[in-house]
């Protein structure tokens, strides 16, 4: 099972799809590097709120 959040709403669907294409490739081509940091799914109550260095994933 997978969980996972992109952050939807942030940016209209239209301009999300229209920038998507793009987006897409530059990933793809290693332009964008980000670091994790990796939270039992339990933790979320304490973790949520919190600013960290790297990207919060929430594991199972």
């Amino acid at each position: 099972m997978n969980l996972v959040g992109s952050g939807m709403g942030s940016v209209a669907p239209t301009e999300f799809l229209k920038e998507l294409p793009e987006l897409a490739k530059l990933i793809s081509a290693g332009h964008f590097i980000v670091e994790t940091e990796a939270v039992p799914l339990a933790d979320v109550s304490e973790d949520w709120q919190r600013e960290p260095d790297k990207r919060l994933v929430f594991t199972m």
